[in-house]
């Protein structure tokens, strides 16, 4: 037995010092990995080096070739006054398409491209190079004369238009810009730079822009404060979170719309007639001032009140989604076109609106609408609400009636003489807001046939005013038709109606 025991501790003394030598091997193998990573790094720093150099010795060629081209037979003439006459345009696509405009901006030789500077340099004019696949536009600065360019679509991710000081307008939109420095074109009139990627933008000595459009890239802040001659101003689907526009006192159309604007102070530009401020999170808006205003959007934001009373010459207002608890235009006279659906509407005043014909205010809570006054309304959307009752007798206009799922007990629609499409209730098994208490409908024979009828289950009667038109005058003939209990109004039964 000692025997043995002897035996298995040599076993595993043995065994002990092969894994010693094998964790031994292990450490000199990684060792061995080790120093082969780091010769590696360094074969792929010799190759970039030498790939440089093979870069810079193309280069230098390139110049020696277009030096001994532009000297010719002139011995006197030197590299500086060579370099003054050409330049290396390193952007192919760029390139051919200047040479295309005129062949005598271009000089290719041996596959190299040089810009006719003196050419091009007296070049007055507009130069479109849109849509090119251009990702660098070095040697535009020579265009110094230049009055319009468009670079519009392409995969520029830097502009330098610093010396082309004569610019009055600059189309860059569309491109991967992530700076772009105007402050030497004092001459701009027009900026289109959307779409990009721009995250700053300062236009400060810009002072005779009229048009900038700069929506669609990553701005946080706006001062347009300096710009006074500014007329158009889209800098929508940005992230502002400031936008100073008090000093852009001309300016007419402004779209701030999709950005995170808090507060918008437009009491100084008395010229505005168009404002989209929509998907913003304004609490407050402030348009008193803008009594040239026409368009009004400002959905889906957090207002809690909005005054529109000073802004008489409106005629489009979009309100809805926010949290409006009342809302009067009774002094808008020239409204054409209010939606105030989806806020926490309980009053609504549209008494003076003479003009309004397009009506959407459903999902509030509003519990009386008076549409009187609105005499020339088309079209009226006020379902889920919690009306009892809804005049439209005056709006002998009318073409559209959407006002399901109220509490609707009666609705007389005979003066509605050219609707055409007309959805009273929607019929709910477990009860609900629906109309299920209507009673009685009274309309125009025209529309007496419409489905929708159907859906009047609780109605115990019908009563349709025919008109009868005459050489001289129009007849009334009056019927009253049936219901059947479980169907509600039939079209057939409508028709069947006798006087």
């Amino acid at each position: 037995m000692a025997q043995l025991l002897q035996e298995i501790t040599q076993l595993l003394q043995e065994i002990t010092q092969l894994l010693q030598e094998t964790t031994q091997l292990l450490q000199e193998m990684t060792q061995l990995l080790q120093e082969m990573a780091q010769l590696l790094q360094e074969m792929t720093q010799l190759l970039q080096d030498m790939t440089q150099l093979l870069q810079d010795m193309t280069q230098l060629l390139q110049e020696m070739t277009v030096f001994a081209y532009g000297c010719g037979d002139n011995k006197s003439e030197t590299v500086a006054e060579t370099e003054r006459k050409y330049f290396y345009v390193p952007d192919a696509n760029f390139a051919r398409i200047l040479k295309y405009k005129d062949a005598v901006w271009i000089t290719t030789i041996d596959g190299v491209n040089r810009l006719n500077i003196d050419a091009v340099s007296k070049f007055e004019g507009s130069l479109d190079i849109a849509s090119s696949n251009i990702k660098s536009l070095e040697g535009i600065e020579y265009f110094t004369s230049l009055t319009t360019l468009d670079c519009s679509y392409n995969q520029l991710q830097t502009l330098d238009v610093s010396k082309n000081v004569n610019l009055t307008t600059l189309n860059c939109y569309n491109n991967q810009l992530q700076t772009l420095d105007v402050s030497q074109n004092v001459n701009l009139t027009t900026l289109n730079c959307y779409n990009n990627q721009l995250q700053t933008l300062d236009v400060s000595q810009n002072v005779n822009l009229r048009s900038l459009y700069c929506s669609g890239n990553q701005l946080k802040t706006l001062d347009v404060s300096k710009n006074v001659n500014l007329t158009a101003l889209d800098c929508s689907y940005n992230q502002l979170q400031t936008l100073d526009v008090s000093g852009a006192v001309n300016v007419t159309t402004l779209d701030c719309s999709r950005n995170r604007l808090q507060t918008l102070d437009v009491s100084k530009n008395v010229n505005l007639r168009s404002l989209l401020c929509s998907d913003n999170q304004l609490q407050t808006l402030d348009v008193s001032k803008n009594v040239n205003l026409r368009s009004l959007l400002c959905e889906y934001n957090q207002l809690q009140s909005l005054d529109v009373s000073g802004a008489v010459n409106l005629t489009t207002l979009y309100c809805y989604n926010n949290q409006l608890q009342t809302l009067d235009v009774s002094k808008n006279v020239n409204l054409t076109t209010l939606n105030c659906s989806y806020n926490q509407l309980q009053t609504l005043d549209v008494s003076g609106a003479v003009n309004l014909k397009v009506l959407y205010c459903y999902n509030n809570q509003l519990q009386s609408l008076d549409v009187s006054g609105a005499v020339n309304l088309t079209t009226l959307d006020c379902e889920y609400n919690q009306l009892q009752t809804l005049d439209v007798s005056k709006n002998v206009n009318l073409t559209r009636l959407y006002c399901y799922s109220n509490y609707l007990k009666s609705l007389d629609m005979r003066g509605m003489r050219s609707v055409n499409y007309l959805y009273i209730t929607t019929v709910v098994n477990n009860g609900g807001n629906s109309n299920s208490g209507l009673t009685s409908v009274k309309v125009h024979s025209s529309v007496a046939t419409h489905e929708e009828l159907k859906n009047a289950k609780n109605a115990t009667g019908l009563q349709i005013d025919t008109y009868t038109a005459a050489s001289d005058s129009t007849t009334y003939t009056q019927a009253i038709c049936d219901f059947d209990p479980s169907t509600g109004l039939r079209a057939s039964t409508a028709r069947a109606c006798t006087p």
